[in-house]
């Protein structure tokens, strides 16, 4: 049939003439392009959507075919004008919708992309809205899929009838049709959507679930890329066959799996060929002429491998059946290969498989889905010799980032760690994702030689040579990181190494113990360097100075470039990485650049490739995920730093461990170079380098509308404060226009500021910057708005009233802004006034309206109030120790905002209300208070009590008595009742403190122990080598903390004399009382007495 080009053929199958006749009338109102006409064909009582295409599809003669739901309907007028646009100027366009996904799912399902573009009015949730995905900057966007609502082409491709002869999928395999015939599938760029789908709730999972694996058995081999799964195996094919049958099994359909036999019998071999080979074409078997041994037979098998991903499965492990899905599903949507390897937990599975426990613990470290940087995964996993990711079973790795063979690390072949190896080698290329679900099963059995002498002694070397030569790697660079390594190496190492000393069988392995205690030494060496590498100042030596890295985003223009880049250069601090990132849409920054490069080894470059203006945003971004110092300076093109901007700056970082972020005066400049005043923004806040706290700056910033802290250039910070390790989030929120003040409140969630008075900076004002553009300037208005209803939420904002001033400042500072659109109706986009006149609307509302709140009451000061406030510093969450879920104060919800009380103590106050402690122990009783707090000091001191002493090694008034807990200076049983709330986590020598409170209690008196723990680990975690506050705050939490107590805890107390009486919380208070008075309703009340 001749294909008429001039001609649209509107195609729906059709069950509702309602529904149809509405479809029809939106058509109708179509505008028709002269010379071209339309028709519209029904297809009723078709046997599938595939079937009734196919056949509308033969009997039209219309070169453009639109095929439609008959519950869409077109409200775009200039529909067929904007689609013929696309086609004709295209060839190379076959289908075009209005919703779909640039990548598709392991699992199939479009609509699980995290790359979806479109929009489309629709109501699948049972209420029609507005469904908007990623937005598309240019003409169209190409995607892999797009939604079945509407598909246009102006190509015939026939519609698969042979598999989805259903209702479902065949869309997303026309789409795959369409790319594999060479066409393009694209998604317009709808200003307005082009449609309506009005398709309410529909619940046919069942009938998707079948499609969906005939989706996945049809087109998984041209979607996605193939995994290698490799089997090495030795003499047990009843285990090979359950590991085997566990990938066949696998939802993710495109896999290659290869068997290297090791097996001195043909069992095996009988087994695969007799049941598998002529059965399944993807598996590929290899009966080795020779033992190879494990560690040969795994390199034999990578090399064979033509997976771009590498997956071992040891004979007698399992998967999970949606394993390699899942995992794959990251790498999918890794468009910039930033990922190395997937891991998960494993669960053990014994001989009889019967499931176990998960292996490792690992549950009690990752509790969700969580991206690592790979550096800071391996230097953890280094520190305390742990493989949280798991034997080769457990992880799926990109085979391109694997720089050396498999089990070889450092150029040395390892001979019990082989897994460790790859993963370190891995790690040091990308990043790791850890999957919160078991997802491989760890066989545990008698033939196993995990715990042999053998493999014992191979192990310890191992670990010994993965830490002495991890910094070649980029690991454990910081030298408290590779101290901990080292020293946790060497008393492993040396442990195996006592084992094997008193060992019969030690001769049979002389020589490998020899090295083994020549590691020893070697590590005792090193670990004595680097405690002892100290300056004569103090300061750690360039070589071990902290890197810092100068992250410079450019754009199109070298005239301050050149002034910009030399400043980074002539940095007096030695120890720095200047990165050069490019949004030009022309070459003048690499030519310029590239003398610089070639001069000096500590810069680089790179060039972004442009799909939108943002501003410059994305490349700050880019910069930041590039760098790898531990702190960060932007300095923007047109800016200038100071030669001794980062020396002056890091002396302090360096001195106070509490401090996350230092700024300084910046001196504004014009275009020509020359200074301009020091006011407004640029004041100077005090008069001498200041330490301000970072709740409180946060707080001025946000109740003056201000950036006092600096643009980008001015702020030297600490990177692994930034929320998520992204540059302009705050509480999940991204702000692109005020992204640096987000960034510095992020930051000053977890520390100090340091304020220099010095000029440090130079911030250069002129005519051509991004902040002089209309809707740029209306954007940051927008962000202020929205950024002070996240303050509040955050409790940066302490109260409604004060929500509402802040409220009423912002109106009356933007509001005559308005006038712009005056004389200049083009001053913003529609979209921006629309969204400005949003703001404006429920600026207004938030302050005229009354919120309802939550009845919360202060139990001290017995004030009704609307939040308690979270405490001043947050813990990083970051830092593998926040892991441990320490049971101890309700940070968030911390101090009471006019008595200042703190949680733990309102909560002590409620526990003694409703035991009736103050009368069963209190009044009448002499009573000893351990560092007091001063609100139960009051309340205790107004009772009538026989004697209250209260005592502290440090007195903070004349109330307090000076005492050590370690040897008070009271005589045997003299208290009838002891507070010692949150001390002991103080106190070196805890079970001396703990035996001397017991001493000077009386028999049948009791003592309030209440003491911050973790319910996750064992044994208390305490190093003596953790001996400075920058150590402790990172592995205790705070910097006058000695250990983390484990469940051990109580067993201390008891090794003391006491017994114990926990009185559990919730037996006392519900849920509702403990929100209401502000405390941790998981922390239960110690008490210990005295038989």
């Amino acid at each position: 049939m001749k294909m008429n080009n001039k001609k649209i053929c509107f195609i729906t199958c059709v069950n509702d003439d309602r529904q149809y006749e509405e479809c029809l009338l939106y058509i109708s109102n179509l505008n028709i392009p002269e010379g071209y006409e339309i028709d519209a064909v029904s297809i009723k009582e078709a046997e599938s959507m595939t079937a009734g295409y196919n056949a509308a599809m033969q009997n039209t003669d219309a070169k453009y075919k639109v095929y439609l739901h008959q519950d869409t309907f077109i409200i775009n007028k200039n529909f067929i004008l904007d689609m013929l646009s696309i086609f004709e100027h295209h060839e190379e366009i076959g289908l075009m919708g209005v919703a779909g996904a640039k990548t598709i799912p392991t699992n199939g399902v479009w609509w699980d992309s995290i790359h979806k573009h479109g929009k489309v009015y629709e109501s699948h949730t049972g209420k029609m809205e507005l469904t908007s995905f990623n937005g598309i900057k240019r003409r169209y966007e190409n995607v892999k899929a797009i939604d079945g609502l509407i598909m246009i082409t102006q190509y015939d491709i026939p519609w698969r009838e042979d598999i989805f002869d259903g209702w479902n999928f065949y869309d997303i395999s026309q789409s795959m049709e369409f790319n594999l015939a060479g066409y393009e599938v694209v998604i317009p760029n709808q200003y307005e959507p082009w449609c309506i789908h009005d398709c309410g709730s529909a619940n046919t999972i069942d009938e998707c679930d079948i499609y969906r694996s005939r989706f996945l058995n049809e087109y998984s081999k041209d979607m996605f890329s193939l995994v290698s799964v490799l089997i090495p195996t030795y003499n047990r094919p009843q285990y090979l066959q359950l590991a085997l049958e566990s990938v066949l099994n696998q939802t993710y359909k495109n896999i290659e799996i290869i068997i290297g036999d090791d097996s001195t019998n043909n069992e095996t071999e009988k087994l695969i060929v007799e049941n598998y080979l002529n059965k399944y074409d993807n598996i590929k078997y290899y009966h080795n002429e020779k033992n190879l041994g494990q560690f040969d037979n795994d390199i034999k098998l990578y090399n064979m491998a033509n997976g771009e991903f590498i997956n071992y499965l040891m004979d007698d492990d399992l998967f999970e059946i949606t394993k390699i899905e899942k995992m794959m599903n990251y790498f999918i949507h890794d468009d910039n290969e930033e990922i190395s390897l997937v891991t998960s937990h494993r669960a053990i599975i014994d001989s009889n498989g019967s499931i176990g426990q998960v292996f490792g613990n690992t549950d009690n470290l990752f509790k969700n889905d969580t991206v690592i940087g790979g550096i800071d995964l391996g230097s953890f996993m280094l520190k305390i010799n742990f493989n949280c990711i798991g034997e080769p079973t457990t992880a799926l790795f990109r085979k391109n980032k694997l720089e050396e063979s498999f089990g070889v690390y450092n150029s040395r072949k390892y001979g019990c760690n082989v897994d460790q190896a790859t993963w370190f080698n891995l790690l040091s290329n990308g990043k790791a994702v850890f999957i919160n679900e078991v997802l491989s099963y760890f066989r545990i059995h008698d033939n196993q030689q995990l715990a042999s002498d053998k493999m014992k002694l191979l192990g310890a070397l191992d670990y010994a040579h993965e830490v002495l030569t991890a910094r070649e790697k980029g690991f454990l660079m910081k030298n408290e990181e590779f101290s901990k390594a080292l020293s946790t190496s060497l008393k492993y190492c040396k442990s195996v190494n006592d084992y094997f000393s008193e060992f019969d069988g030690k001769y049979d392995f002389a020589e490998k113990v020899c090295e083994l205690g020549n590691q020893c030494e070697l590590l005792k060496t090193k670990l004595g360097e680097i405690l002892n590498k100290k300056s004569n100042s103090g300061i750690e030596s360039t070589n071990n100075l902290p890197l810092v890295s100068i992250l410079i985003p450019a754009y199109n223009q070298t005239n301050y470039l050149r002034e910009a880049l030399e400043s980074a250069i002539n940095q007096t601090y030695p120890n720095i990485e200047i990165i050069i990132g490019d949004d030009s849409t022309n070459n003048e920054v690499e030519e310029f650049v590239r003398p610089y490069i070639n001069t000096y080894g500590n810069i680089s470059y790179f060039r972004n490739e442009r799909d939108e203006m943002d501003y410059g945003y994305k490349n700050v971004n880019q910069l930041l995920t590039r760098s790898k110092g531990e702190y960060v300076n932007y300095l923007n093109h047109d800016d200038v730093f100071h030669p001794e901007k980062i020396e002056k700056m890091m002396k302090y970082f360096l001195e106070n461990p509490n401090i996350t972020l230092v700024t300084s005066v910046r001196q504004p400049i014009d275009e020509n170079g020359n200074k301009l005043a020091l006011n407004g923004a640029f004041s100077r806040l005090f008069d001498e380098d200041t330490i301000v706290n970072g709740r409180k700056i946060s707080r001025h910033m946000v109740l003056n509308l201000i950036n006092c802290i600096g643009e980008p250039t001015t702020v030297l910070f600490k990177k692994v404060y930034l929320e998520d390790g992204k540059y302009g989030y705050f509480k999940g929120r991204k702000f692109t226009n005020i992204n640096d003040l987000s960034s510095w409140i992020s930051i000053l969630q977890y520390g100090d500021l340091m304020y220099m008075t010095e000029v440090l900076s130079c911030f250069r004002i002129h005519p051509s910057q991004n902040s002089n553009k209309g809707d740029i300037f209306i954007k940051g208005i927008i962000e202020w708005k929205n950024f002070i209803d996240v303050s509040y939420k955050a409790k940066i904002i302490i109260n409604e009233r004060e929500h509402k001033s802040i409220l009423f400042k912002w109106l009356t500072t933007y509001v005559p802004f308005i006038n712009k659109f005056i004389d200049d109706h083009k001053y913003a986009s529609k979209t921006l006034k629309n969204k400005l006149n949003s703001c404006y609307s429920s600026a207004i509302s938030d302050i005229i309206q009354q919120r309802d709140r939550d009845n919360l009451m202060c139990p001290i000061c017995n004030q009704k109030i609307e939040m308690f406030l979270p405490y001043q510093y947050k813990e990083h969450s970051l830092d593998f120790i926040y892991k441990y879920n320490i049971v101890g104060s309700d940070t968030e919800n911390f101090s009471c905002p006019h008595c200042y009380s703190h949680d733990r103590e309102r909560h002590i106050i409620k526990y003694f209300d409703k035991l009736k402690i103050w009368d069963r122990h209190i009044i009448g009783n002499k009573v000893l208070h351990i560092a007091p707090e001063n609100h139960i000091q009051k309340i205790v001191g107004d009772l009538n009590i026989k004697e209250y002493v209260c005592g502290d090694l440090h007195p903070i008034n004349k109330s307090i008595i000076e005492m050590d807990i370690t040897n008070i200076q009271f005589e045997d049983k003299y208290f009838d009742f002891i507070i010692c709330n949150h001390v002991l986590e103080h106190i070196p020598d805890d079970l001396k403190a703990m035996k001397e409170l017991f001493r000077v209690l009386k028999k049948g008196g009791y003592a309030v122990l209440q003491t911050p723990y973790s319910p996750e680990i064992n044994e208390s975690f305490e190093n003596k080598n953790i001996n400075n506050d920058e150590l402790r705050k990172k592995f205790y939490g705070q910097s006058d903390h000695v250990r983390i107590y484990g469940k051990d805890l109580f067993e201390r107390i008891k090794m003391a004399g006491f017994k114990l009486e926990i009185v559990k919380n919730n037996d006392l208070f519900t849920e509702e009382e403990a929100k209401k008075y502000g405390f941790n309703n998981k922390e239960d009340l110690i008490l210990a007495f005295k038989e």
